[in-house]
């Protein structure tokens, strides 16, 4: 929760600076009521094992405008670095381009992944 905090800051601090604070609320308020935590939680993590890449792509040009404006954009950078990673495990291809059913199904499969990249670098270095 402290990262979500932090990434809110730094949301805040754009909208504020653009003026949209109200905007930027409201959209982000029917986003989070509009199902119960969980089931937001499963839309957010199995959209992302599908449109990771996009999205990454997509902050490129937020990192842009808080740059135009000098605000530190340390989590929008580390969002997308995350991003970043989860389309290189290659997660769209796993699925087949269809979102997975649960958000423990995408937790599986990046680690399975995960760890078959290690093993691929072991084995490239000797």
């Amino acid at each position: 929760m402290k990262g979500t905090a932090a990434l809110l800051i730094e949301l805040m601090e754009a909208s504020r600076e653009l003026k949209v604070e109200d905007q930027v609320l409201a959209s982000i308020k029917e986003t989070m009521e509009a199902v119960p935590f969980e089931q937001l939680v499963n839309q957010l993590v199995t959209g992302t094992s599908i449109h990771s890449e996009r999205r990454s792509i997509e902050l490129e040009g937020s990192l842009e405008l808080l740059d135009q404006f000098s605000i530190n954009s340390v989590m929008t950078q580390a969002s997308k670095t995350k991003l970043d990673y989860v389309s290189q495990l290659g997660l769209r291809q796993s699925f087949k381009g269809k979102r997975p059913s649960t958000w423990q199904d995408v937790i599986d499969e990046m680690k399975v992944k995960h760890q078959a990249s290690k093993a691929g670098e072991y084995h490239a270095s000797k």
